[in-house]
């Protein structure tokens, strides 16, 4: 199933009933990472979980895990309208999806899907690899992370010296990233002139892996 092509047909409808991405619609008037949400939730393809959450990909999820998934969440769009303005580390929605101890075992693994090229600057998910071990030796505690992306200046630097990095999900149509589920993440802001073009999905684990 060619994905992209049934989203560029879905945004020409969007267009031609007023509520697309280049319309003054409700959506321009949201902020940037409500936006994310709105449009995402305007998009129907139907198939996309199949088609992207296979059993090739399952394997592989199960063979980092060391245990199958006991729950899979359904696939969801994450596109992000274009020219949302300047490309920016700072007041970015830094979060978890769900809230688990870094010294338990893996509580599941969130799969990020490229349908199209992103750029970057393009609106990719950023991650904060290593943040999913804050609180155990050697890494830094939860609150020194939360007072670092509060404090303005030169973010990537600050964290670079707590050991943690940002890692910018771009690239070419078809890669996919793979993050702990307690890693922070955030969406960033299209700066381009291309919708994003993303979906996600979530394996979760019950007990120790193997």
């Amino acid at each position: 199933m060619d994905i992209r092509q049934k989203l560029l047909e879905e945004f020409k409808r969007l267009s031609s009933q007023r509520v697309g991405l280049g319309s003054p619609s409700s959506l321009q008037e949201l902020p940037v990472f409500q936006q994310i949400g709105k449009l995402s939730a305007l998009v129907k393809v139907p198939g996309l979980h199949e088609a992207l959450s296979t059993p090739e990909l399952i394997a592989c999820i199960t063979r980092l895990a060391g245990r199958p998934p006991s729950a899979i969440q359904d696939t969801q769009l994450l596109l992000s309208p274009p020219n949302q303005g300047t490309s920016t580390l700072e007041n970015l929605n830094w979060h978890v999806d769900i809230a688990a101890n870094p010294k338990g075992p893996l509580p599941g693994i969130q799969a990020f899907f490229l349908i199209d090229d992103v750029a970057p600057g393009g609106g990719a998910t950023l991650a904060l690899a290593g943040s999913h071990r804050v609180d155990t030796q050697g890494m830094p505690t939860s609150s020194q992370l939360r007072e670092v992306l509060k404090t303005p200046g030169d973010l990537r630097g600050n964290l670079h010296r707590l050991g943690i990095e940002i890692i910018e999900m771009s690239g070419r149509a078809g890669d996919v990233f793979l993050m702990d589920l307690r890693v922070l993440h955030t969406p960033s802001v299209n700066s381009t002139k291309n919708v994003r073009m993303m979906a996600t999905t979530r394996f979760f684990f019950d007990g120790p892996s193997r």
